[in-house]
Parts: structure tokens; sequence; C-alpha cells
């Protein structure tokens, strides 16, 4: 079940960075 939510956490981690990402490229154009 930890190996499941480490995952999730992960996942979710990695959506918000790619969203700041974008917004940050965004931004610069």
């Amino acid at each position: 079940m930890a190996e499941v939510l480490e995952v999730h956490y992960s996942l979710n981690f990695i959506a918000k960075a790619n969203r700041v990402i974008g917004v940050s490229i965004s931004l610069c154009i």
C-alpha cells in the first residue's frame, strides 16, 4: 500500500512541476 501512495505522490508532483514549467514558458514567450 505504501508503494501505491508513493507512486501517486510522485505522479502528482510531476503533474504540478509540468504545470509550473508550462506557465513559466508561457510567461517567457
